[in-house]
């Protein structure tokens, strides 16, 4: 594919990235550090009422066109489904039941993390399929805590070989959750040293009072200058903020 035409294919897929958003409850931003021109790296934000939302993210294997593609088939399966599930769980079932069903021939494969957010009741649900933790982060108490994925990456085997659990954390105010791809953990700088969850518990917890945009900014400029701009992979990163 000429070069100009990836270049288009990649505004055209970031360009469905979600922006800011905001309620009277949270606050969300997004930020995507693409490693090459395009790549499978994609979240999304579905508010399905006033008060409950459901976040995902997913990195689709390898790079380039295909892994744009196959991110997007996703994110499409949950935009015509969200409002048709009851928790995180089934969602990642059928999910990965329909990409083993439908695009088996591509031999691609997703890791995947889901979060529920009920905010009458200030609470979450989450699931995740071999994706990184997402990072709770307790601003009373400036402590952080994994949100662990339980099950297998998607579209490779159905039934999934390991069963879906789901947790449960409850919200509360000044509190942040922090979801990204493993790019932004896998940085390394020059004596081969991971940037690690270690990297992003100990930023959050450093940065506390930053506003989600800003965090994340200063955020993914940290992991840049830790790994002296030489990021071997896409970096996708949305934090949400309970107000």
């Amino acid at each position: 594919m000429p070069q100009d035409e990836i270049e288009l294919a990649a505004a055209v897929h970031y360009s469905f990235l979600p922006g800011p958003y905001t309620n009277d409850w949270l606050d969300i931003d997004v930020r995507i550090r693409p490693h090459g021109v395009i790549g499978g790296d994609y979240c999304s934000i579905f508010p399905l009422s006033e008060q409950r939302l459901v976040l995902c993210m997913c990195d689709a294997v390898g790079h380039g066109v295909a892994a744009a593609l196959f991110a997007a088939r996703i994110n499409s399966f949950v935009m015509a489904n969200a409002h048709q599930v009851s928790d995180p769980c089934e969602l990642v079932v059928s999910l990965n039941a329909f990409l083993c069903q439908r695009l088996a021939i591509t031999g691609m494969y997703a890791s995947f993390f889901t979060l529920f957010v009920d905010l009458e009741e200030m609470v979450c649900e989450y699931a995740g399929a071999a994706h990184p933790p997402a990072i709770y982060h307790d601003r009373r108490r400036n402590t952080c805590e994994a949100l662990d994925s339980e099950t297998t990456l998607l579209g490779l085997e159905d039934p999934l070989p390991v069963a879906c659990a789901a947790g449960h954390h409850a919200l509360c105010s000044g509190d942040r959750i922090i979801m990204y791809t493993d790019g932004l953990v896998e940085a390394k700088n020059g004596q081969a040293q991971q940037f690690g969850q270690a990297g992003l518990t100990a930023f959050s917890r450093r940065h506390a009072a930053l506003g989600v945009g800003d965090f994340n900014r200063q955020l993914i400029q940290n992991i840049e200058d830790f790994a002296e701009h030489e990021i071997g992979d896409d970096m996708l990163l949305m934090t949400l903020c309970v107000k």
